[in-house]
């Protein structure tokens, strides 16, 4: 027995189902959807204000708060992650059968149904962080690794701008991720109250 062949409107389904990355991005919005996010900007202006400033003013050392920064990281998203994995989780394996059905059903965004929708920027969220957590591991292995050796016989100059240019990324990672904590917080809350309405909407 032969395998029926899908049709096009059952292979442009199915696409939107595939566990790829790209999937991922999709149903997030692409680079839109970092672009347009408040978030993001929030945290990339005020990295940037606060690298200039420290430029400027010559406060406190880029090499010293790149080490306070990843030390704070390392000692403080283990635990963060943690808590938002278990929230990821609950949100997707939550529900009765019937509720869940029509939230899938319902449209979201991009193309994607209302469930996809919700579960992808939680993902996505969860990435950045972890994202995050992986950029301080490795820091803090090179630095303990390499830290005290200028391998590639660099200027004082550019060992600065380095410095500088590393603090601006992981400052504006830990920041970009903390600040997404409440978003996580109201993804989970608006998953509720779709709940809760489907919920009340459903025959016994």
């Amino acid at each position: 027995m032969t395998e029926r062949e899908l049709t096009p409107e059952e292979k442009q389904e199915l696409s939107k189902h595939d566990v790829h990355f790209t999937t991922l991005l999709k149903i997030y919005g692409g680079t839109k959807g970092f672009l347009y996010s408040p978030f993001f900007w929030i945290a990339f202006g005020s990295s940037l204000l606060f690298i200039a400033l420290n430029s400027m003013i010559k406060g406190i050392n880029e090499y010293l708060l790149i080490l306070k920064i990843k030390d704070l990281l390392l000692s403080t998203f283990p635990s963060i992650l943690g808590f938002n994995i278990g929230a990821y989780a609950l949100v997707i394996g939550f529900g009765d059968k019937e509720v869940l059905d029509k939230i899938r059903n319902a449209d979201g965004e991009n193309g994607y149904s209302l469930f996809q929708t919700i579960g992808g920027t939680f993902a996505v969220s969860v990435l950045i962080q972890a994202t995050t957590f992986m950029l301080s591991f490795i820091i803090d292995i090179f630095i303990y690794s390499w830290g005290d050796l200028n391998i590639l016989s660099l200027s004082e100059t550019s060992i600065i701008c380095i410095n500088r240019i590393i603090a601006f990324i992981i400052l504006f990672a830990a920041i970009y991720s903390t600040i997404l904590i409440p978003k996580i917080v109201l993804n989970v809350f608006s998953f509720s109250q779709l709940y809760h309405f489907f919920s009340k909407n459903t025959p016994p």
